[in-house]
């Protein structure tokens, strides 16, 4: 949204943010790249509404960004001690959204091959229960084989790791 203001005697109506679904407003800036903010002083806080204040005598050409954030991030999950002779082993996990929450619907299963990971990108934002399927890699066992986690936005996103014992030596 633009707005002329006469450059004396003008006033800003100011703006509000309208986040599209599946973004959070994340705030108000200065700069193209969002990293300079506005003056806390500008923004409403109930309605996050920038109205920005003449700093001199006239009112100066200038353009704000409202930055918005992805409601979504990335979830790593990682294998630490599987046995290298055990190279090929498979461990599976289930990844379930916590029930009577926005993310209940999720509901899926990774595989991971030997000590390796898998990233899993554009995981809903909320809470999440995964759990290592010890029964399909009965040689080992996990540490901790249930993890809740609250996954929040995040740039470089989130990893769990999952560390193991080789218990039984045969087949």
């Amino acid at each position: 949204m633009s707005q002329n203001v006469q450059a004396i005697s003008g006033k800003a109506n100011g703006s509000v943010p309208m986040a599209a679904e599946g973004f959070l407003f994340a705030g108000w800036y200065l700069d193209s790249a969002c990293t300079v903010p506005v003056p806390e002083s500008w923004v409403n806080s109930a309605d996050h509404k920038l109205t920005p204040v003449k700093t001199g005598a006239v009112w100066q050409d200038t353009t704000y960004y409202a930055k918005f954030i992805a409601l979504e991030t990335n979830l790593t999950i990682q294998v630490q001690g599987a046995d290298d002779r055990d190279a090929m082993q498979t461990f599976l996990f289930q990844i379930v959204g916590k029930p009577g929450t926005e993310t209940a619907d999720v509901k899926l299963t990774v595989a991971i091959t030997g000590n390796g990971s898998v990233t899993i990108t554009q995981v809903p934002t909320g809470e999440y229960t995964i759990t290592e399927l010890e029964s399909w890699a009965w040689r080992y066992d996990s540490t901790e084989a249930v993890r809740e986690m609250n996954l929040q936005y995040s740039e470089t996103g989130h990893t769990v790791v999952f560390a193991h014992n080789r218990d039984q030596g045969k087949w």
